[in-house]
């Protein structure tokens, strides 16, 4: 009982806050439940406001300025084949099922000449018609509709098996802002380029024919839209005739730098008469050798072959290359 009693006596002499002291108090503490309210109320708005700006859907007159004004993604290369046809259900239906596909690098397309009737109906495959398919024409159409979405453009025969990985990771040591060509013939420079990479006695001039005359031709963006430039120049003078807006490209002068020849021919290699082995004349021209391949690293070093004359070899060769044991080779 003592102890009770010493409990209320401890309490009763305890002060109590004044009335002013309590009404301060009490301000202070609706002042602060307002503030987080009105913090909490703000918070909620501003990201309402925020997922709405985000999920709003864009109409088209606002899709058209975006693309206009944003930067443009490009895709590394474009490969437009050359080809009959008489091949769509051989080497064009290999190429299809074999390096054209399963890459989101690269896209490839077929060129054949439509101006005789041609069903095209029933094939699968990424084809463009023309009438004629001649370079000058394959160029007219890729620089109304291409030119600004790749990196990198290829003009290609349809014999040729190119390695589109190894190809494109080539492709990504170059500058891809010069314009620049590159295949078989060597490495071509256009405008100033050339005299500033090579040395003076080592830069040859060459007509753009000689450049167009290999089983592929890589243009950079830069290089593809001055040879649009110059196509769009020779069709001025040329209206009417496709022949003469041919021989106008055909005459235009590049510059190839001579020293680097050789190592280009090694890349982008292109049989001509090869030593025989077990009867046959070149690894593509004749039957399908591995033990060929394997003794012959240059060939299997390079980025593209010509010419697979036949879709057996396409295939073939695809396989050969995807192999296990082709991946050890390469990595020892």
């Amino acid at each position: 009982m003592q102890r009770r009693g010493q409990d209320v006596s401890f309490w009763a002499g305890r002060k109590r806050p004044s009335g002013r002291v309590g009404r301060r108090l009490l301000t202070l503490g609706v002042a602060f439940l307002v503030t987080i309210c009105l913090q909490l109320a703000f918070s909620r708005t501003f990201s309402t406001g925020d997922q709405n700006r985000v999920l709003k859907p864009y109409n088209s007159s606002e899709l058209q300025r975006l693309r206009a004004t944003e930067v443009k993604v490009r895709r590394p290369l474009y490969v437009a084949v050359q080809t009959t046809t008489r091949h769509l259900r051989t080497s064009v239906s290999a190429i299809q099922n074999t390096w054209a596909s399963k890459t989101d690098d690269v896209q490839v397309e077929f060129f054949v000449d439509v101006s005789r009737k041609t069903s095209l109906e029933t094939l699968h495959y990424p084809i463009v018609g023309l009438n004629g398919t001649d370079e000058t024409q394959m160029l007219k159409y890729l620089c109304e509709r291409q030119w600004f979405d790749f990196d990198w453009f290829a003009l290609a025969r349809d014999q040729t098996y190119v390695k589109t990985d190894e190809v494109v990771t080539f492709l990504r040591q170059k500058d891809k802002r010069e314009e620049i060509i590159v295949g078989h013939m060597g490495e071509v420079l256009l405008g100033e380029a050339g005299w500033e990479r090579c040395a003076d006695s080592d830069v040859e001039d060459m007509g753009f024919s000689s450049v167009l005359d290999s089983s592929i031709t890589l243009f950079s963006a830069p290089a593809f839209k001055e040879i649009c430039s110059t196509l769009a120049a020779c069709e001025k003078q040329s209206r009417e005739s496709t022949e003469r807006q041919s021989k106008c490209l055909a005459n235009y002068i590049v510059q190839i730098c001579g020293t680097k020849t050789t190592k280009y021919s090694r890349l982008f290699y292109e049989a001509q008469v090869e030593p025989t082995y077990s009867g046959q004349s070149s690894v593509t021209s004749g039957p399908f050798d591995p033990d060929f391949l394997w003794r012959n690293t240059h060939v299997t070093s390079a980025l593209t072959l010509h010419p697979v004359k036949d879709a057996k070899t396409t295939y073939q060769l695809y396989h050969y290359f995807h192999g296990a044991d082709y991946s050890i080779r390469r990595s020892s």
